[in-house]
């Protein structure tokens, strides 16, 4: 592991697994052994985690640091959020959603 203050990839990485895992575990439906992905519920949670680990960073120490964070972090979303798709625009992994289950 880097020393505080370097960028560790390794690290973000180990975090974005353990949280996949995460998800992924807490939205098994037992009976069905699948796994129901709720985006809207899902990307609410990991905000606000997002909201309160940012709020102990030095950047949250004032609204316009905050501000700046807030732009950072939406060029970075729009970034990763079209890295993320397939080479036809659509989603990384086969998706069924509640609309096409009627």
């Amino acid at each position: 592991m880097k020393p505080p203050g370097q960028f560790d990839h390794d690290y973000a990485n180990a975090i974005q697994d353990a949280c996949l895992r995460a998800i992924l575990e807490a939205s098994i439906d037992p009976a069905t052994n699948t796994a129901v992905l709720r985006n809207s519920e899902i990307t609410k949670a990991l905000l606000m985690l997002m909201a309160m680990l940012a709020a102990t960073s030095d950047e949250a120490s004032s609204p316009t640091k905050i501000r700046h964070l807030a732009e950072d972090f939406a060029k970075d979303f729009r970034q990763l959020v079209t890295a993320n798709m397939d080479k036809n625009g659509g989603p990384p992994f086969p998706v069924i959603h509640p609309k096409d289950r009627q």
